[in-house]
């Protein structure tokens, strides 16, 4: 059920920004450049974000996959940035 969840949300946003970028062409309603750059690099940063979930999911599903080896160690820093950057994807207001 979380594996559903964490792909549908940037899916969901991915679809929705698609959307106002296909609309803006099918009526001739210009996004004003600013806003179309920006759409367009939540669409990268989307994609970028399923990707990765993707191959979270292959990884975890492999079948040596429970078997446990050496542990990276990572700054805590890293994580709170990616933590941070996909939080922004779902609501850019967020500080």
């Amino acid at each position: 059920a979380d594996a559903g969840h964490e792909l549908r949300t940037p899916l969901t946003s991915l679809r929705t920004n698609i959307e106002l970028l296909v609309r803006s062409e099918q009526t001739g309603r210009a996004i004003p450049p600013d806003d179309r750059r920006e759409l367009l690099e939540s669409v990268k940063a989307q994609m970028t974000e399923l990707a990765a979930l993707i191959g979270d999911l292959q990884e975890l599903s492999r079948p040596d996959a429970r078997q446990q080896g050496p542990l990276d160690i990572v700054g805590l820093h890293e994580v709170t940035e990616t933590a941070l950057a996909r939080a922004r994807l779902r609501g850019p207001h967020l500080t």
